[in-house]
Formats: structure tokens, sequence, C-alpha cells
């Protein structure tokens, strides 16, 4: 054995090996959902299925901080209607948790869908939603909990004002490939005034939701 190959060998034989890092596995998982963003060119897909949402968002990282893209979400218990844009922006990251800003801003509108509530009318206006979303990369996924805070001004019967804080528990999971899934779980406490949707007629709601997510590139 030459001196190279022998040092080589030592070398390799002193270093430890590698193991799996929690952060790594939880921070490269694509989501939506969690505090930490797509990267400068990452975008993904996200659909979620549950009560009362439905929703498909597609979001693309624009910096290594930022993302920006694009939600479709109906509430198909009360029929109301959200299309527009989404931002998160990250603003902490220590060890395994990552913090970030998130927001969406768009249209609102409401079909006046009676089955659930017999108060509900219909409507239409403009939503702004800025919250935050703390996560921790896992050895099996990422978890999250967030705090949204959507409010909506609407027009019809002189305009109102809705507002609808949401809060959520999320937990997410490589599936296959470039496939991730999971689930979340959260509520919601609806007020309104003026000519708003349930309006002086305050609403509670419980989340619950499972999430497909693919990873473009």
């Amino acid at each position: 054995m030459t001196p190279l190959a022998l040092l080589s060998a030592l070398l390799l034989s002193a270093a430890p090996a590698e193991t799996p890092s929690k952060m790594v596995v939880g921070q490269e998982l694509p989501s939506l959902l969690s505090g930490s963003t797509l990267g400068d060119g990452g975008a993904l897909v996200v659909a979620t299925a549950g009560f009362p949402f439905l929703s498909a968002a597609y979001a693309q990282g624009v910096s290594p901080g930022l993302d920006a893209g694009a939600q479709l979400e109906i509430d198909w218990v009360t029929s109301e209607l959200f299309a527009g844009g989404l931002l998160r922006r990250a603003l902490l990251r220590e060890g395994d948790v990552d913090v970030a800003f998130r927001g969406r801003a768009g249209l609102y509108g409401d079909l006046g869908a009676q089955w659930a509530y017999e108060r509900n009318r219909s409507d239409a206006g403009l939503q702004v939603a800025p919250g935050l979303v703390a996560s921790i990369a896992l050895q099996r996924g990422v978890a999250s909990l967030s705090v949204d805070l959507p409010l909506t001004l609407t027009v019809a019967r002189g305009g109102g004002v809705g507002f609808a804080p949401r809060v959520g528990l999320a937990f997410e999971t490589p599936l296959y490939g470039e496939w991730s899934a999971g689930v979340r779980v959260g509520g919601l406490w609806q007020v309104a005034s003026g000519g708003a949707p349930f309006a002086h007629d305050p609403r509670g709601s419980v989340d619950a939701a499972a999430l497909l997510t693919y990873r473009l590139f």
C-alpha cells in the first residue's frame, strides 16, 4: 500500500459516520404551512381538503427568504370564497425552528348558502390576512403553529367589515419522491359588522383537513 493510500484509509476510518440531520430532514421538506421558505427558485403546489375548507395554492421562491404565490379557497359550509395572492417572509431561524410572516390579499365572495347558517347573506369584497407561523423540523417531517387574522371589507347592504382570526396546528411528512402529505387542525372565530355576512351573529368553527404537496423544482 502506498503512503497516499494508507493516509486516505486512515482519514476515512477516523471520520465519523454521517447521520441524517434532523434539521435537514425537516427544513428540506417543501411546505406552504411551515416557517421555512422555499429558497430562491423553489416551487410547489398544494391541495387541501377537509372541514370546512377546500383549497389549492401555488408558491414560488423569489429570493432566499421570500415566497410569493396564489391561492384559491372555499369554505363549503358557508360558500365563502377567496382568490388572490400570498406572501411568506422568513423572520427567524434558530436551530430546528423557523419563524415567518405570511399573508394573503385578494377578492372575497359569499354565495349566500343557507343550508348550515340561515342568516348567511351573499356579498363581495376584498380581504387581507396577515399572519405568523412557527415551525420545528422533526426527524420525520415538520410541525407548525400558525395564527392568521383575515380582515374583509364587503360592499353589499352599505358595506361592512368581517374579522375571522384563525389558529392552526399542522404536521407534514415526506410521502414518495417529490410528494409530501400532512394534516391540519385548528379553529376560527368570525365576527362582522355593518352589512357584512354574519354581522351581529358571530360564529365559531373547527378546521380539520388533509393536505398533499408536490415540489415542482
